[in-house]
């Protein structure tokens, strides 16, 4: 289809039927028409992040981002996907993003980060960042495990 109309059709259809990668190839299609429709970039994101395809998401996230380029959540996520994608250097950036916008969680999006400084050998950000993760979520294991890392 070359309008809008029959895609949210077939979303509301295959969400009843629970059709799940057919919910999210039509979703994507819809969302090549529909380019500013929130609602299905974020169900994308969402599905993608909780079916932990990761590659799907790190494709569609920066639409997302276009779309609502300060949601804290969206840069979370996306800095997830780079991080299990290996993308040290672009996952600091999405999850410094996150912190910028105001997710309501710090500490494990801090930790995260504090990961990601790790692995571009930044020790310096990378025990700030740890620190601080620990402070904002005291026992976090992947903080510990990179001060641990540093010899803290």
């Amino acid at each position: 289809p070359d309008r809008g109309e029959p895609y949210a059709y077939l979303l509301q259809l295959y969400e009843a039927k629970e059709l799940r990668n057919e919910l999210l190839q039509e979703a994507e299609a819809y969302l090549n028409i529909q380019e500013h429709d929130h609602d299905t970039a974020r169900l994308l994101l969402d599905r993608f992040a909780l079916d932990k395809r990761w590659e799907d998401l790190a494709r569609v996230a920066p639409r997302v981002i276009g779309i609502t380029p300060m949601a804290p959540f969206v840069h979370q996520q996306y800095g997830t996907a780079l991080a299990v994608l290996k993308r040290p250097k672009e996952a600091a950036f999405e999850l410094e993003s996150a912190l910028a916008a105001g997710i309501r969680k710090p500490g494990p999006v801090r930790a995260l980060l504090a990961q990601q400084y790790l692995m571009l050998g930044d020790k310096g950000k990378a025990k700030a960042a740890a620190e601080q993760a620990l402070k904002e979520d005291p026992g976090n294991p992947d903080a510990a495990m990179v001060l641990k890392s540093l010899g803290n």
